[in-house]
């Protein structure tokens, strides 16, 4: 991922997306996998908690490059 500072508000953000692709499935394998979901839910949390932690790095990449939030926006988060 490579970061850089569009502006004192803004990063700018270059990654690599996954391409979209078409599959076909069988009614009983998406029972199986409806199954294997709700049997395990860690992968969720797990899923959760890998954006957090991007979003993490992003807000870190944002002060170290110095870009900082709008005063109304920080108003809303501060609960003004």
């Amino acid at each position: 991922m490579d970061a850089t500072k569009v502006d004192k508000f803004t990063i700018q953000v270059t990654k690599e997306v996954v391409q979209t692709t078409v599959q076909k499935y069988e009614y009983n394998y998406l029972l199986a996998q409806k199954n294997a979901i709700e049997e395990d839910l860690a992968k969720y949390t797990a899923a959760r908690q890998a954006e957090i932690s991007e979003v993490n790095a992003l807000i870190a990449e944002c002060e170290r490059l110095g870009i900082k939030q709008k005063e109304e926006i920080k108003d809303v988060l501060e609960g003004e």
